[in-house]
């Protein structure tokens, strides 16, 4: 399977495809038939005003999607038209879609942006950390208006992985941030579980140090405002953002750039697992993360095992 850009005479093709994928799936459960049109001018008009790709298996046109500029904004990306043949959905397909988008060059440079969604794909889009437009219900000509920020707040802070002088300060980051908010969903057994295992783990403190456990953290100024962990190469196990960070995007940069890493570090790696407390679930939900079980319990840890297929 390759992605790549279209060419002209590949574009009746697609026009077909994205019908097609109209006509026979969930689309047509919310949609009257006129709606089901795909014009070669359109697909024409977007291939030159951005990029335009399909997605393709033995020379087969099977998925499409476009990025472009989000109006005359240099800052803000517009990603369009995703679409998968009904016989190749439910493959994992759109998520590549989406993903390669995302690395696209105008999504590089992009602090936000912002995907036109039919109804029937919200949940889609949310799984893979895109919300409803200024938190409201934005509906007109078929479709849902919603945005992600790859960027913090006008790029006010920095993302790298920690020093071993800054693992002490990473570490009273996630204490803090733990007893604000996560510390009431367990027993006092989870707390002292939690101190132990983690922030006065003298073996766990040192392997950080040392860098086999990586810590990524989002710095204001010289100052660590969240943080992002693992244990081991695929297991996530720290995830914090300090209380007035809240819902400026920092967990969702952090989980990104942590990403990034992956792929280029250990390409072999397929998929990141965590061990969600009941207060992170629905971020991890938002992120793409599904759970393999049902919720569990350990030494007064609740939690719930999840992962993401990269």
């Amino acid at each position: 399977m390759t992605i790549e850009l279209i060419t002209e005479s590949e574009i009746q093709e697609t026009c077909e495809m994205v019908i097609r994928a109209c006509k026979y799936s969930d689309f047509a459960k919310f949609y009257p038939p006129q709606y089901f049109y795909c014009t070669y001018d359109e697909i024409k008009w977007k291939s030159e005003n951005g990029h335009f790709y399909v997605v393709k298996e033995n020379g087969k046109i099977i998925g499409c999607g476009g990025i472009g500029q989000y109006w005359d904004s240099k800052t803000e990306s517009w990603i369009h038209t995703i679409f998968v043949e009904p016989s190749y959905q439910r493959k994992g397909i759109g998520r590549k879609i989406i993903e390669f988008l995302e690395n696209d060059e105008y999504a590089k440079r992009a602090d936000r942006i912002e995907i036109h969604s039919a109804m029937s794909a919200i949940p889609f889009y949310r799984k893979l950390g895109y919300e409803h437009k200024n938190g409201q219900l934005n509906y007109a000509d078929g479709h849902f208006d919603l945005e992600k920020f790859l960027k913090t707040k006008k790029e006010k802070y920095n993302i790298r992985r920690i020093t071993a002088g800054e693992v002490h300060e990473a570490l009273t980051l996630a204490m803090e941030v733990f007893m604000q908010f996560e510390a009431h969903d367990y027993k006092p057994q989870g707390v002292e579980t939690f101190k132990r295992d983690t922030i006065e783990n003298k073996n766990f403190i040192e392997t950080c140090s040392k860098g086999t456990y990586p810590i990524y953290a989002a710095f204001d100024g010289n100052k660590i405002i969240g943080i992002i962990g693992m244990r081991g190469n695929s297991h996530i196990n720290l995830v914090f953002t300090k209380k007035e960070y809240h819902r400026q995007g920092v967990a969702t940069s952090l989980f990104y750039y942590l990403l990034d890493a992956i792929k280029a570090n250990n390409p072999g790696i397929k998929e990141i697992t965590v061990n969600s407390s009941p207060y992170g679930k629905e971020f991890y939900l938002h992120l793409g993360f599904v759970p393999l079980s049902d919720e569990q319990e350990i030494d007064g840890i609740r939690f719930t095992p999840m992962k993401y297929v990269i």
